[in-house]
Parts: structure tokens; C-alpha cells; sequence
């Protein structure tokens, strides 16, 4: 199939060239990493997510039913963090879909400009309104409890309710050059340390039009297989240097640096060579209510398997997250082939589309909400009219700041009139999704 015929019919799925599922799916990905923030701010210390799966299991098998249902909630949010693989992935795709969409190769430099600036403007925007908000917090904790506003802002401005954030100039400084937080395991969690991936992101677009260039030649097949053989290798020298991924400088490595966690990306651009080149393919196993069947318990069994596994397993830890993106990909990978239909027309589905083409902002509004909502939190408001906030303000007021956000720093047009969905939907490289 020529490259052409094989654009023309990825761009035949939706009206504008435009995958619906693949901002439905960034939708999903953002809420669930987004309800993970929350949870561990409300849990404070979190346990390896095998031992919530554990506990749910031994509460089903033991008939403790009455909570069977808060064990399932821990055990899904806990492993919310599994939603910043999928945007990876999303990102390789869509990168892959806007490359073939244009022709012909661009230039890099202008390439690279018009991709970091998209990905650093609204980064550096989101540094300066976490510092608003951190100034906000603590202005409203001197009203409250009183002390000098500088007190306040080194010790009364928390997440988690007794994490103090205190970003001093040094750490500004780190977070707005952004690649220091490879060099040092201190400077890797620096504020707005829920935005750690744009580091990686980074490397990922300055590896794009050369991993274009291998992908091509070699077909995806023995890409995104080499890509997760290299992964499964780069982790277990990390398990052999510092003894396992949770220790010293390996959670740096492990997660700030590309070469480490390639896999994701690179199945992601695999799955939009195929869409582009082989889509017939795809559809031939990703059609039918069994091969949907098939796909999903394959990829449950790939994605649990992988959640199980942890640093108490060794050297078989640096296949855990391997396995976990390739089961989460096989999951959504129906939605991401199927023609569009009649989930596309549900109203919740518009809904989570729409979040899906801004969740990068969202993700970047979510951290100054996190505040705010940790100032509740400290000043103990009572847990029905917590749960209350969290639901019915916090989210719905999280990502309908967003959408402003994504506007001003240029992740979207401006739309002219009337209610955001009625726009004509940008290209899936431009929008405020991760791509």
C-alpha cells in the first residue's frame, strides 16, 4: 500500500483527518491520572499497587463485602500514574499520523521549534501560575492562622496537606531550564513535579524524525519489538547498578530519561505506521466482538501482570512496565481503529473527547487546584463535604480552566462563537493533547 493511499485512509476516519478515539482516550488518560494526584494526596503514603490488588482479592474471597468497593477504588487509583505511559504512546501515534499527513520530510529545526514550543510555552506558563497559586494559599493561610506572609509561603503552603512545597529560587530556576531534572535525583521532583514527563517528552521529539527514519526501513514489527527488548534491558542494568528501580538514582534514570522507557513511544508510532500503511490490517484483528474480546483479555492479562510485579521481584521488575504498556495498548487499540459511531455521537463521549483535545492543560491546571484543595484539607472540612468537592468542583473546575489555558499559551485556536465542540477540531499534532 502506498504511502498516500495509506494517509488518505487514516484521515477517511473522521471529518479534518481527526482519530475521535484518540482524544477520548487522552480524556480517560488525564481523569485517571488526575484522580491518582488526588488520591495520594489523600492518602499520603501509597503501597506498592500489588498489595491493593491483594487486599481486594482477600475482601472478595472473604466476603467483606461492605468493603469490597473502597478496596477496588484504592487499587484502580493507584496505579493512575499507568495513565502518563498511555499518553506516550498516544504522542508516538499522533506524531507518526501529523508526519505522513504532511508528505514530505520537513526541516528539523523548524520541526523541533514548532514542537517545543508548543509542549515548553505551556510549561513555563504553568510554573508561574503554580507560583501564583502558591503566594494565593499562602496570602489566604495568613488571614486564617495568621504569621507573616513569608512564614507562610515557606511553611504553610502544602500537597498532600503536610507536604510543604516552599519553592525556593534554585528550584525555579531548575524547573524553568527543565533539563537540570535529569541531573540530579533532588532536582527530578522539583514543582510542578506531576509535569516530570515534559523532560522526557523533550528527548522523545528530539528522537522522533530519526526513530521516523528506522521505523520506516525496518517495519513496525521488529520496531516496536527491538523498542521493547531495549526497555526490558536498559531496566535490568539499572536493577543490576543500584540494585532494584526504587533505589538510589534509579527512579531518575528509569523515569526521566528516554533510552530507558522507549517502549511506549515507540509502539505508539508503530500503531501509526500501521494506520497509515497496513490500517487493513489492524481492522482485520480489531473488529469483531471476538477479536475485541480477545484483545481486552490479553491486555488485562499483560496489564495486571505487569501491576503485580515490583522491586520485590528483582531482575523480573524490568519486564513490569513493559508488560503494562503493552496491555494497555492492546485495550484501547479497537477504540483507536474502529470508524467512528455510535459512541462518538454519546453526549459523556463529546465530553470526554473535548477533555482529551486539552488535557496537557488540564494536567498543568491541576497542580495550583491541588493546592487550593490541600488548604481544605488542612483546615479539616468534613469528609462528606470533602468527597462533595472533589466530585461536584474540583474536577468539573479543573478542566474547564483548562480550556482558557490551552487557548492563551496556544495549544488551540480560539474559538469563534458558541459552545467549544461546534469548532471545527484542530489536527491531532496540534492540539493540547500530548502529541
Amino acid at each position: 500500500m502506498s504511502e498516500s493511499t495509506g494517509t488518505a485512509e487514516a484521515q477517511a476516519q473522521v471529518p479534518g483527518g481527526r482519530i475521535v478515539g484518540l482524544d477520548m482516550l487522552r480524556g480517560l488518560a488525564i481523569l485517571w491520572v488526575v484522580v491518582f494526584h488526588l488520591w495520594i494526596d489523600i492518602k499520603l503514603v501509597a503501597l506498592p499497587p500489588a498489595d491493593y490488588y491483594h487486599t481486594a482479592f482477600h475482601r472478595v474471597s472473604s466476603g467483606d463485602w461492605g468493603r469490597v468497593g473502597t478496596s477496588i477504588i484504592d487499587a484502580v487509583s493507584r496505579i493512575g500514574f499507568q495513565g502518563v505511559p498511555v499518553f506516550m504512546m498516544l504522542s508516538g501515534l499522533s506524531l507518526y499520523l501529523s508526519a505522513s499527513r504532511r508528505g514530505s520530510v520537513a526541516p528539523l529545526l523548524p520541526w523541533y521549534y514548532a514542537r517545543l514550543r508548543r509542549l515548553l510555552v505551556p510549561y513555563w506558563a504553568g510554573f508561574f501560575i503554580l507560583l501564583l497559586g502558591a503566594c494565593v494559599v499562602a496570602a489566604l493561610q495568613v488571614w486564617l492562622d495568621g504569621h507573616s506572609f513569608a512564614y507562610q509561603y515557606h511553611h504553610g503552603v502544602t500537597a498532600a496537606a503536610w507536604n510543604v512545597i516552599d519553592i525556593s529560587w534554585d528550584d525555579a530556576l531548575v524547573s524553568l531550564a527543565l533539563v537540570p531534572r535529569v541531573l540530579r535525583d533532588r532536582w527530578f521532583g522539583v514543582y510542578p513535579n506531576a509535569l516530570w514527563f515534559v523532560v522526557v517528552l523533550v528527548q522523545y521529539y528530539l528522537l522522533f524524525p530519526f526513530l521516523r527514519v528506522l521505523l520506516d526501513r525496518i517495519g513496525p514489527a521488529w520496531f516496536a519489538g527491538g523498542a521493547l527488548i531495549f526497555t526490558i534491558a536498559a531496566k535490568a542494568l539499572l536493577i543490576w547498578w543500584f540494585g532494584a528501580l526504587l533505589l538510589g538514582s534509579a527512579p531518575r534514570y528509569d523515569g526521566g530519561v528516554a533510552f530507558f522507557r522507549i517502549d511506549d513511544f515507540a509502539i505508539g508510532m508503530a500503531i501509526g505506521y500501521m494506520l497509515v500503511h497496513r490500517r487493513h490490517v489492524l481492522a482485520e484483528y480489531t473488529t469483531t466482538a471476538f477479536d475485541i474480546a480477545c484483545l481486552a483479555f490479553l491486555g488485562l492479562l499483560l496489564q495486571a501482570g505487569g501491576t503485580l510485579i515490583d522491586d520485590r521481584q528483582g531482575y523480573v521488575n524490568a519486564l513490569a512496565a513493559p508488560m503494562v504498556v503493552s496491555g494497555l495498548t492492546l485495550l484501547v487499540l479497537p477504540l483507536i481503529v474502529k470508524a467512528p459511531g455510535r459512541i462518538e455521537a454519546n453526549a459523556a463521549a463529546r465530553v470526554l473527547a473535548w477533555t482529551g483535545t486539552i488535557s496537557y492543560a488540564v494536567l498543568i491546571v491541576n497542580e495550583p487546584m491541588r493546592l487550593f484543595a490541600s488548604l481544605l484539607r488542612v483546615h479539616h472540612l468534613p469528609d462528606p463535604a470533602w468527597w462533595v468537592f472533589l466530585v461536584a468542583i474540583y474536577v468539573p473546575a479543573t478542566v474547564l480552566a483548562a480550556w482558557p489555558f490551552a487557548i492563551v499559551t496556544g495549544l488551540i485556536p480560539a474559538p469563534r462563537r458558541g459552545w467549544p465542540r461546534r469548532r471545527r477540531a484542530p489536527e491531532p499534532a496540534v492540539s493540547a493533547g500530548i502529541a
